[in-house]
């Protein structure tokens, strides 16, 4: 093989390699080519040694793709992030570890922001995989890894998957009527930062959706252990639906800018994409109550309907009937296991006539 490369490499390095050439030269110029084909096989070989991130779906470890399941396999080394989303929902290592046949380290926020090197480091010499649950650019830390990956020289492969950005489809509204999304944090007595707010403000005036990512805070040092300089953990929180809506009521009722109220319709998520996901729709006095559960949760702030996301978000598919309640008198328990949309819609069409004009004045 080398001999067949040097032939090829050999022109375009100024080498004219002909019986015709000087014994000394034939020798120089074997040694040059051989020198070259060397280098150019080691750069092929070391093209084989990959850091692969590797989205693992929100479910459960049968979530993942053919495709990021074959690249698990061949890695030497797999570690899985724990900070940007949680294992606790379904999903433990021991599960994943069983899957892939080998053994897994936890990846918390500390090592991958601070100590990002050694992962890096492995990929240097053999095929690392990084599991991140949801998809690997459902957070800007993993952006950043693949950031300082290319300027170390790895070599880096990406292998979607669902996250919370593509299946909140599920609640009826159309992925492209969403506007900026927004992350909604923890208060504090100290810190109640109101950001957000001028971005759903600008997404309801374009009639568009809100989505809205609410905090988790999972192995963060608590302030009195920082000044001390010793780190000790807080344990794990994750908001949930009915505080993160306590909080924007908050934020309204100190900007005033009518972004919202208390009657502004919203859906409610959580565990999305697992078995017992719950979906719940109402304004924010109806979900500020509802029990929604284990997390991880997020919620949706409507814009303005058409008449599909009006019709698909009312429907109750467990009975096949259209809801004939306006959105805002009651909460939807919605579930979209049933009739695809369009074959709803030709019911509602051929059947429910009289209700168009109902579903017209709510929009």
């Amino acid at each position: 093989m080398r001999a067949e490369v040097g032939l090829m490499l050999g022109p375009s390095l100024g080498i004219n390699y002909s019986p015709r050439s000087p014994p000394n030269a034939k020798v120089k110029e074997r040694s040059v080519i051989h020198d070259c084909v060397s280098q150019f096989l080691n750069e092929t070989e070391r093209e084989r040694e990959m850091l692969y991130i590797i989205g693992l779906g929100l479910g459960d470890e049968q979530d993942i793709t053919l495709r990021g399941l074959e690249a698990v396999k061949k890695c030497d080394k797999v570690y899985v992030e724990a900070y940007t989303s949680l294992l606790s929902f379904g999903l433990s290592t021991h599960a994943l570890e069983k899957l892939y046949g080998k053994p897994i380290t936890v990846a918390d926020r500390e090592m991958v922001e601070e100590k990002a090197d050694a992962i890096l480091s492995h990929s240097l010499s053999s095929d690392v995989a990084f599991l991140v649950v949801g998809d690997p650019f459902g957070a800007t830390t993993h952006t950043d890894l693949v950031v300082r990956a290319k300027k170390l020289g790895v070599n880096v492969k990406v292998v979607h998957n669902a996250s919370v950005m593509n299946a909140i489809g599920i609640c009826g509204l159309q992925l492209y009527r969403y506007g900026e999304t927004i992350s909604i944090p923890f208060f504090t007595q100290s810190w109640r930062p109101y950001s957000f707010y001028d971005k759903i403000l600008n997404n309801r005036s374009l009639a568009l959706h809100t989505l809205c990512l609410l905090d988790i805070r999972v192995k963060e040092p608590s302030l009195e252990s920082l000044c001390r300089g010793r780190k000790q953990y807080e344990p794990p929180r994750y908001m949930t639906i009915n505080t993160a809506i306590e909080q924007l009521l908050e934020v309204e009722q100190m900007r005033g800018g009518k972004a919202y109220n208390e009657d502004t319709c919203c859906v409610g998520l959580a565990r999305l994409g697992s078995d017992d996901q719950k979906i719940v729709a109402g304004t924010m006095r109806q979900l500020r109550v509802v029990d929604f559960g284990a997390p991880l949760h997020c919620l949706v702030i409507v814009g303005k309907e058409n008449m599909l996301e009006l019709v698909v978000r009312k429907l109750d598919a467990t009975r096949g009937i259209c809801a004939r309640a306006p959105i805002h008198d009651t909460v939807l328990h919605l579930s979209f296991m049933s009739v695809p949309c369009l074959m709803m819609l030709k019911y509602l069409t051929s059947n429910l006539l009289l209700n168009a004009k109902e579903l017209i004045h709510v929009i």
